[in-house]
């Protein structure tokens, strides 16, 4: 997600420099040569060091934090690893923002794991919204809020990636459980989302964009009608069905015409 952004901000805005924070040296290295943008500026260091992040941070104006630990297998086992990031990087995001004067605007990229989790990683993402709010109910400046997408059509380690490996080495496609239902939404859309959001978003808000409601088994009975497929159950955490706001959110959601917010 971070590099489809890096590419939308360099093309369809009037960015003067964008700094990219990653701790994964290569993907850095690649994505700055991808980029080949004299604007961009590769920042390689850990959301987790507070110190470093605000180096990286000093004199810029908007913030767009999508660094998280997303897989649910894996931070489910190691669930300090995904406190640290998921938590703790997003508190150093608002504190950091709070006492740099530049920064007017922080755009926090949650999910829809975040809606009554059952996953280390949903919980995660949870308390990093109620981070946001905090900071935004406590702070004049700069703007806090959350964006909390739907699954992703293109991203790395999505469904389709998946499958599409499983198949080069002749394996059945393997679906969770028939009946498991997941919203989607383009890489695409959501990346202007996020950048048009960035104009007139209040401190405080939560905005979900629109997504289609697809059910697993049918998403795999259209990617390969013909290749053999194996249920394997819901992984640990995982729900049957997932939702874009919870219950208790419902009686505040508004709808706009591409997303809804709470």
């Amino acid at each position: 997600m971070g590099g489809e952004l890096a590419k939308y901000i360099l093309t369809k805005t009037a960015c003067k420099q964008l700094r990219l924070l990653d701790n994964n040296e290569y993907e850095l290295f690649r994505l700055g040569k991808l980029l080949d943008d004299n604007r961009v500026r590769l920042c390689l260091g850990d959301i987790r060091d507070y110190s470093r992040v605000k180096e990286a941070a000093d004199g810029i104006n908007i913030i767009i934090h999508t660094a998280a630990l997303k897989n649910i297998e894996l931070t489910e086992d190691n669930p300090k690893e995904a406190i640290e990031t998921n938590v703790r990087g997003t508190q150093n995001i608002c504190e950091i923002a709070k006492y740099e004067d530049d920064v007017n605007t922080v755009c926090n990229i949650s999910s829809d794991k975040a809606v009554e989790p059952t996953s280390m990683y949903g919980a995660t993402k949870l308390v990093g919204e109620k981070i946001i709010e905090h900071f935004a109910e406590s702070n004049k400046r700069p703007v806090y809020y959350s964006i909390r997408p739907p699954n992703y059509y293109t991203s790395r380690g999505n469904v389709f990636e998946v499958w599409r490996d499983q198949q080069s080495r002749g394996m059945p496609i393997s679906v969770t459980d028939p009946l498991a239902t997941r919203f989607f939404i383009s890489t695409d859309i959501a990346t202007d989302f996020i950048v048009d959001s960035l104009q007139w978003a209040q401190s405080g808000k939560i905005y979900i964009p629109k997504g289609e409601e697809k059910s697993v088994d049918a998403l795999s009975y259209g990617y390969n009608m013909s290749i053999p497929r194996k249920h394997i159950g819901l992984r640990k955490g995982e729900k049957l069905k997932e939702s874009l706001w919870s219950k208790e959110e419902s009686i505040y959601i508004v709808e706009h015409p591409t997303y809804y917010e709470v």
